[in-house]
């Protein structure tokens, strides 16, 4: 339960496999990462290198063991749900990223030729996001800093962000925030809110739409 990255020895006597309650992954000697979260309904398994085998344990690809190569990262869904062109900025993959199609429950999709740096950077000192949606993001900071968000303004959600983080602090991270984003926070206690400063809005979606 949760987020993990594993370097795993090849051991020719014994078997080492990960099992997330619906998904069972079978290594044979590897680096790759793995996020399965109870409030998510993705489990996501990305191979950095080596070679490993994913199985469902319930629902339709439950007796076909899938292998995973290098650079491939496999979806698997706990219910239905479309990922059309969801998760091509977080994979920063090939056109075939945003292709993605409706996947029934225990169904598998590989997406290859992956960017793993950004999936796996989460584990360094140098945490790097590309074209994170300010939604997505909010996510990870909660789960890096142990903090709760919301959103006073849904637009704010949708707001991307591409860069690297080194040893920041939440606040130093939330003034880089606010400093690249027109975006104002309040912070209470371990809570924080996040809502639209309208007066850098107009200037900053004018930008946005017109980089030149």
């Amino acid at each position: 339960t949760g987020e993990a990255f594993f370097d795993v020895t090849p051991d020719n006597n014994q078997l080492f496999m990960v099992r997330t309650g619906d998904l069972d992954v079978k290594v044979y000697g590897t680096k790759f990462n793995i996020k399965s979260y109870p409030e998510e309904n993705i489990i996501q398994t990305t191979l950095i290198e080596g070679s490993l085998t994913v199985q469902p344990v319930k629902g339709e690809g439950k007796n076909d063991p899938l292998l995973v190569k290098p650079n491939e990262t496999v979806m698997y869904y706990k219910t239905s749900s479309s990922m059309v062109g969801q998760k091509k900025n977080e994979f920063a993959g090939p056109d075939d990223a945003s292709n993605l199609q409706e996947l029934k429950p225990g169904e598998l999709q590989v997406i290859s030729q992956v960017n793993t740096l950004p999936i796996t950077s989460w584990k360094d000192d140098r945490w790097v996001f590309i074209g994170e949606s300010l939604q997505e993001l909010a996510v990870k900071l909660e789960r890096r800093y142990n903090v709760r968000i919301s959103f006073q303004d849904e637009g704010l959600k949708n707001y991307r962000f591409t860069g690297t983080l080194k040893e920041e602090t939440f606040e130093q991270v939330l003034k880089i925030l606010q400093i690249s984003a027109p975006i104002l926070y309040s912070i209470q206690d371990d809570n924080v809110t996040f809502k639209v400063n309208k007066a850098a809005q107009t200037d900053y979606d004018k930008k946005i739409s017109n980089p030149d």
